[in-house]
């Protein structure tokens, strides 16, 4: 006798039940617009977190996974070689076979191809590698986000440690940092080092750029002590006076020299340290490209050649004899 299937209780249907608002307090005004919600006021766990990372344009760092975004694309890399090497190999035995019957291979044309393994394999391969390279690509975009400075990780840090927002399992997001990748604006108008320059420029004034540039918080973060926010602009604004008066010097310092050389072996010294120290430098404090650092070098000497020019000596040595008397001397033009 085989058993009737169970029929599920009737759920009870509360009809009856009053529906009590969600918010006891007053009512908001229509009119008032509306704020973001202040980092104090919410409440403690991802929320918290998120609010944090969207209250700043510097706060949002994340993790790039680099390890397991590379892994994966070994592991579809692999499989894509896999399945090359099955499509050459029935490319072969079809080749070979035809030889030995003395007819055309279907590989010759694709609209009468009647090997299905062929096909469907081919198909396969053509949705991996759409795959891979929509991975590749992101994989490239996520290598040039800029990483995360230390002053973003120790807020981040500061976060989790005062409001203890995850669980113990899950606070090792920024054990890595080399892992940790920013989402700050960047600006166009910034001065931007060569690499090895900015990390050691940033190790050396850390502690007098937090002080210096460190502004009152924004709303959002609003008595949150232990977030350190800074004045993007205003540190964009000093490196470009700074800038500014390195560059002068650079670029006047050999004018300067050439103004005091007395003789034109000298000058010629001159123009030619001081080119080349301008190349180097422009290589080497900035990003600028190579075709960039020739054309800054090339207009630098071509001044430096002008101020030459005008002042090398254009003399002539002439002699004059007056009965027995012979008198030597130079004439300027």
């Amino acid at each position: 006798m085989t058993s009737q299937p169970q029929v599920p209780p009737i759920l009870p249907v509360y009809n009856n039940i009053p529906l009590e608002p969600l918010n006891n307090g007053p009512p908001r005004n229509p009119d008032r617009p509306r704020r973001r919600t202040k980092y104090d006021d919410v409440p403690v766990g991802y929320s918290k977190v998120a609010t944090y990372l969207n209250g700043h344009e510097d706060a949002a760092i994340f993790r790039r996974f680099g390890d397991l975004k590379a892994r994966v694309l070994l592991t579809q890399q692999a499989e894509i070689e896999e399945k090359e090497e099955r499509l050459k190999g029935i490319d072969q035995a079809e080749e070979e076979d035809a030889n030995e019957r003395g007819v055309e291979p279907d590989n010759k044309t694709w609209l009468k191809d009647r090997n299905t393994e062929r096909k469907e394999l081919v198909e396969d391969i053509a949705k991996l590698l759409r795959r891979y390279e929509k991975d590749v690509l992101l994989y490239r975009q996520m290598r040039l986000l800029p990483k995360a400075q230390s002053i973003q990780i120790k807020n981040y840090k500061n976060v989790i440690y005062n409001e203890q927002p995850f669980a113990p399992d899950e606070k090792r997001i920024l054990d890595d940092p080399d892992d940790l990748v920013a989402l700050h604006k960047e600006n166009e108008d910034n001065v931007e080092l060569w690499e090895p320059i900015a990390e050691i420029t940033d190790n050396a004034f850390r502690y007098l750029r937090r002080k210096i540039f460190k502004h009152k918080s924004d709303y959002v973060f609003r008595n949150a002590r232990y977030i350190t926010t800074l004045s993007t602009r205003a540190m964009v604004g000093v490196s470009r006076l700074f800038l500014g008066i390195f560059v002068s010097i650079v670029v006047t310092g050999g004018v300067i020299a050439l103004h005091f050389a007395d003789t034109d072996d000298l000058r010629l010294l001159v123009l030619c340290v001081a080119t080349l120290l301008c190349a180097i430098l422009t290589s080497i404090l900035t990003t600028a490209k190579r075709g960039e650092v020739f054309a800054v070098a090339a207009a630098y000497c071509a001044v430096l050649v002008v101020f030459v020019g005008s002042t090398l000596s254009n003399t002539s040595t002439v002699q004059l004899q007056y009965g027995n008397t012979i008198i030597n001397g130079t004439i300027a033009s």
